[in-house]
This record gives structure tokens, sequence and C-alpha cells, in this order.
């Protein structure tokens, strides 16, 4: 009986967290699927230890048309969804201090504004939160500026703090809720 609890308790859990992004998706001008991401995320790594544990997934979003990238070419659409739930805000702010207090390859450094080796991406960093999203440098076209204004919206708490990429530069914000 524990085991048929435990098992209807994890995957309420996946629905539950499926059905967030199906929300957000179904807002977006692009028709998507929504999939679970077996891959490594890419910042999990960093924002997660041993000691700081979260509730977090990664999905992958797929364009279900072919689409002119930049280079003209016809290709999916395809970019990364991941999120990152805290129990407090210290958790949260320890897992954003380590993210930043390595060295990174991509020049990525908190709060500063400038050139960095990054595809487009958004990182949302709220209270007890942290919201990413992120693709290739082909794919940063009308269809992502509209992908990366609906994010925000939907994910970001006011005075939320904002990491805005584009291919090879970033922008911080902070975020005001109309």
């Amino acid at each position: 009986m524990k085991i048929f609890c435990l098992l209807i308790a994890l995957m309420s859990m996946t629905v539950s967290a499926q059905n967030h992004f199906d929300g957000f998706v179904k807002k977006l001008d692009v028709a998507y699927t929504c999939v679970s991401n077996p891959a490594p995320d890419d910042f999990r790594p960093a924002f997660l230890s041993k000691e700081y544990r979260a509730g977090h997934d990664m999905y992958k979003l797929k364009s279900k048309a072919l689409y002119k990238n930049i280079y003209g070419q016809k290709s999916y659409l395809q970019y990364f969804l991941s999120y990152y739930l805290f129990n407090d805000t210290a958790d949260c702010k320890q897992a954003v201090e380590r993210f930043f207090s390595v060295e990174r390859l991509d020049g990525l450094k908190y709060m500063v504004d400038g050139g960095v080796k990054t595809p487009p991406m958004v990182m949302i960093f709220n209270s007890k939160s942290i919201y990413c999203v992120y693709g290739a440098c082909e794919t940063e076209l009308e269809s992502w500026e509209n992908l990366k204004k609906t994010f925000i919206a939907e994910y970001a708490d006011d005075n939320a703090t904002l990491l805005i990429a584009k291919c090879g530069f970033v922008k911080w914000e902070k975020y005001r809720k109309q």
C-alpha cells in the first residue's frame, strides 16, 4: 500500500510540472510540443548541490512546423526550459551565488552587462525559484522574442532579477509586474 501511495504521489508531481509548462506553451504564437528532456540540464550542477536540493526539471520545446532560421535553413525551433524551486530564499540565494562564484567559461558575471559566449537565454531569479529558457543562436527569430516576453510575464515575480541574453551579449534587469 505504501509503495502504491508513493507511486501516485510521484505521478501527480510529474503531471503537475508538465501541466505547469503546458499552460505557458499554449500562450505562445508558435505551436510547440513540450516534452520532458532526459538530457542533463546545463545549469543543474551549478544551482544544486548535496546540501541544497530543490524541486527541478527540464523540458524541451520543439516547434510542430519547420521555420527558416537566421541562415535561411529550414529547421524545427528548439528551446530548453528548466526550473528550480527552493524551500526558502536563503537556499535560492546560495544557489545563485554558487552559480556565479566559479570562473565561468562563457564569461557570465552576476549583474554585469556585456559581451559573453552565450546563446539566447533568459534566467529569472525569484526569491524562491529560478526559471531558465535557452535556445541556439540560429533560432533567435521573432518567435524567440515572443517566447522570451511570455516566459518572463509567466514566471517572473515582482522585483525578480532577469538575465536576458542575445547571442554574445547579456543584459541584467529588475522586473516590475504591471
